[in-house]
C-alpha cells in the first residue's frame, strides 16, 4: 500500500477463513526507525501520566494503564492511520468515505495486564467510532502472550509485533488475551501501543 510521499507499506489482509472478506489488516515496518524510537522514549518519559485504564466501572474486566492525552510524538501515526483508513475500510466492509476524527491515547500492559472481550463502538457517543486501530511498539520483549484476539468461530489470533499497525471494524468483538512475564516488569518492559479509534 502506497502512502503520501511514496513509501510502500507491506499490508496483509487477515480472514477467519480461506476465501472469506477479511476482518483484519495488518501493516507492518510502519514507521521509520527515528520516528518510532521517539514514540517509544516520549511514552516512557511520560510515566507519571499513565493511569489505570477504565471501562465504564466493569471491575475485573481490564487490566492496563492509559495516557489519555498522548504526545506529540503519536501524530505521524495518526497522520499516517488517518490518510489510510478510508482505503482499509472498504475490504473490511466498513463505510467510511471520511475520518472526521481520530482518537489515540497510549496503552501499556504489564504482567497480568489483559482486556476481555469487547467491541469499540458500544454506547451512543462511541457508536460513531467505525475504524480501531492498534500500534504496536515495544523495547525488549521480556513477555509472551498479549496476543489480539477476535471472537468468532473459527476465532482470529493477532501476534503484537513491534511497529505493525492492526486496522479493523470498531463493531468487532476483541479482545487483549493476559500478558505473562517469569518476572515482574519495568515500566519501559511493558506491550505498549498507540492505539484509538477513527469516527465516522
Amino acid at each position: 500500500m502506497t502512502v503520501n510521499g511514496g513509501a510502500t507499506l507491506a499490508v496483509e489482509w487477515l480472514s477467519r477463513r480461506e476465501g472469506e472478506r477479511p476482518i483484519v489488516a495488518q501493516l507492518f515496518g510502519v514507521l521509520e526507525t527515528p520516528a518510532r524510537n521517539a514514540l517509544f522514549r516520549a511514552a516512557v518519559a511520560e510515566r507519571r501520566y499513565f493511569v489505570e485504564a477504565s471501562t465504564g466501572g466493569a471491575d475485573g474486566h481490564r487490566h492496563a494503564q492509559v495516557h489519555y492525552s498522548c504526545v506529540e510524538e503519536a501524530e505521524p501515526l495518526v497522520d499516517l492511520v488517518q490518510e489510510l483508513g478510508p482505503s482499509l475500510a472498504g475490504p473490511l466492509g466498513v463505510h467510511l468515505d471520511e475520518v472526521r476524527r481520530v482518537e489515540r491515547q497510549l496503552t501499556v500492559h504489564h504482567a497480568g495486564g489483559f482486556y476481555r472481550p469487547h467491541r469499540d463502538d458500544q454506547g451512543e457517543e462511541a457508536s460513531r467510532r467505525a475504524l480501531t486501530y492498534v500500534y504496536y511498539f515495544h523495547g525488549r520483549r521480556r513477555w509472551r502472550g498479549g496476543e489480539l484476539a477476535f471472537s468468532g468461530e473459527p476465532g482470529l489470533v493477532v501476534e503484537p509485533t513491534d511497529n505493525s499497525l492492526v486496522v479493523f471494524a470498531a463493531s468487532l468483538e476483541h479482545e487483549v488475551r493476559p500478558v505473562v512475564a517469569e518476572t515482574a516488569l519495568a515500566f519501559e518492559d511493558g506491550r505498549f501501543t498507540l492505539n484509538g479509534w477513527l469516527w465516522r
